[in-house]
């Protein structure tokens, strides 16, 4: 299965899900951002998919981000 594929396939089925799922890269850029998170910080999908992290959250210190210490710290 191609990379862009297994991509499509994984966003439907995130999509289908009730719960919420945010994923950046390595590039601190968003990748995966499903409806329900989307609703769950009260945001549109198109202002955060394919944006980067600390662009779209700038209020969100390096200390109190649950996405970069997971991403730069290992948490």
């Amino acid at each position: 299965m191609k990379v862009k594929e297994y991509k499509k396939i994984t966003q439907e089925i995130f999509r289908l899900l009730e719960e919420g799922i945010h994923v950046i890269d390595e590039n601190e850029i968003t990748v995966i951002y499903n409806e329900a998170m989307a609703h769950q910080e009260k945001m549109d999908r198109r202002e955060v998919l394919n944006k980067p992290f600390r662009e779209v959250f700038q209020t969100i210190d390096d200390e109190h981000s649950t996405m970069l210490s997971a991403l730069h710290g290992g948490k």
